[in-house]
């Protein structure tokens, strides 16, 4: 008896920490999501917007493209924070 109550009390922690797990990555994909939405895609172009979105460029160029636009929108983060203070 003792046993099964064992086993189910592992079992209730293993879905437990399953769901947890769960819940982070969704938070953490929410985040980026918000991010992504906030900063990145207004710092890009109609051009870089449409090759990314519908181009379906090279792995190397999506690099090249979001290298430039992450850069473009740090800048744009430090202009707003500096006109905001």
């Amino acid at each position: 008896m003792e046993l099964v109550k064992n086993n189910k009390q592992e079992e209730i922690t293993s879905i437990h920490n399953y769901n947890k797990k769960q819940q982070e990555k969704e938070e953490m994909a929410q985040s980026s999501y918000d991010i992504f939405l906030s900063e990145i895609l207004p710092a890009m172009n109609k051009k870089e917007k449409y090759e990314v979105f519908y181009g379906n460029p090279s792995t190397e160029r999506l690099e090249e493209i979001m290298e430039k636009v992450v850069v473009r929108a740090q800048i744009r983060k430090e202009i707003l924070l500096e006109k905001l203070s």
